[in-house]
């Protein structure tokens, strides 16, 4: 037993001075270091839990970034962009409906029955699309900060309680348990999310070029390896 220990220290102490002839040949005298090879045996091995633990860091890191993306920051953004797109949409039609509605030529031909007619199918339109649509978009966001809370930055749960008090007082609305000129003292629209969406947007953007730009780095390491 004690012959094979000895075998199994000594294969390990020319393992380490390979290591150091690979580092230092150039310039060692080897007769003299041999002897000496056991007291580098902690600090090679040191070396290594270092780097090791160093890449493991790395790595969560990594995970966690990528986490933070896929689990809260993607879908925010996801929401935001549906929101954006729909509120294009309604500003686009608007402005066309208007210079049809301005426009001599067809308003020969509408008289203010058909007018208001359309308008009210109109308005009854975007209300619906806002109840089925638009509005759980901010619902969902608002699950997004609950359930992934870890995922979320100091610097965005601060707009937190803005997005609360946005779906809440619409849902307080719904279900006709405020006022209708309470709702409309608050002011309470929303550009009020405005920050919201602009931090939502910048840390995407941020968390993107930080997890490419480590990726990267860790790729050319390992081409180098």
């Amino acid at each position: 037993m004690e012959n094979n220990e000895y075998i199994h220290s000594k294969s390990y102490d020319i393992i380490i001075i390979k290591i150091i002839s690979l580092l230092w040949g150039d310039y060692l005298d080897w007769q003299n270091v041999i002897p000496f090879a056991p007291l580098f045996t902690p600090l090679i091995a040191s070396g290594a839990i270092y780097f090791s633990f160093r890449q493991y860091r790395f790595q969560k890191y990594l995970g966690f970034v990528e986490r933070q993306l896929d689990q809260f920051y993607g879908p925010m953004l996801g929401c935001i962009n549906y929101l954006d797109a729909n509120r294009a949409l309604r500003i686009f039609l608007y402005e066309k409906e208007s210079e049809v509605m301005n426009d001599n030529d067809i308003d020969e031909f509408l008289d203010n029955k058909v007018r208001l007619e359309y308008i009210n199918n109109s308005i009854a339109y975007d209300n619906k699309i806002f109840l089925e649509q638009v509005f759980p978009q901010y619902r969902k966001m608002l699950s997004l900060f609950s359930e992934h809370s870890s995922c979320v930055l100091p610097e965005t749960m601060k707009h937190y309680q803005t997005l609360y008090k946005f779906v809440g007082i619409w849902e307080r609305h719904f279900a006709k348990a405020v006022n209708r000129e309470v709702v409309a003292r608050l002011d309470f629209e929303e550009d009020k999310l405005i920050d919201l969406y602009l931090n939502i947007r910048q840390t995407v953007d941020k968390l993107q070029k930080e997890l490419l730009s480590k990726k990267s780095h860790e790729n050319l390491k390992n081409k180098i390896k």
